[in-house]
């Protein structure tokens, strides 16, 4: 039993200093996010470029920039802000990385939340973004017949 109250204080610590940290300003901050193209068919390769802040300074960042699609697949994109790359130029502040749509992604719009951490793990705000793939494969039956046509 003593077990389990000290497992419980334990995590109720870590979620208030987490807590703590989001409300004294240590997490870092994330804005102004872009995305070009928006939108194209798969395999399409993407930057991604946003302003993030943190208080403790640029080499308090893990170079990460997470993303969830739908809320379901967690996806990281490799981020800098040294001018090299897709980063337009150093220290400015801006960060940006690249991502690909992948060959099984499904034709339509798709919604993505990103974030960043810090190395201590204090998660920035969260911001949104869409990208819609165009095209695919798709099938189609006339009649119960396969459509010749519908083959690229």
């Amino acid at each position: 039993m003593r077990r389990i109250a000290a497992w419980l204080g334990v995590l109720i610590s870590a979620s208030l200093s987490g807590m703590v940290a989001a409300e004294t300003g240590q997490a870092p901050r994330i804005a102004d996010l872009t995305v070009v193209p928006a939108q194209g068919p798969v395999n399409t390769r993407y930057t991604l470029s946003l302003r993030v802040t943190d208080p403790q300074g640029p080499e308090d960042l893990r170079r990460t920039l997470f993303q969830l699609r739908e809320g379901r697949e967690r996806i990281t994109v490799a981020i800098n802000d040294q001018g090299l790359e897709v980063d337009a130029k150093a220290g400015d502040g801006i960060y940006s990385g690249h991502s690909r749509v992948p060959p099984s992604a499904a034709p339509g719009t798709h919604r993505f939340v990103v974030y960043v951490e810090d190395r201590r793990g204090h998660r920035s705000n969260q911001l949104e973004y869409t990208f819609t793939v165009l095209g695919g494969h798709r099938v189609q039956l006339h009649q119960g017949v396969l459509d010749p046509g519908s083959f690229p």
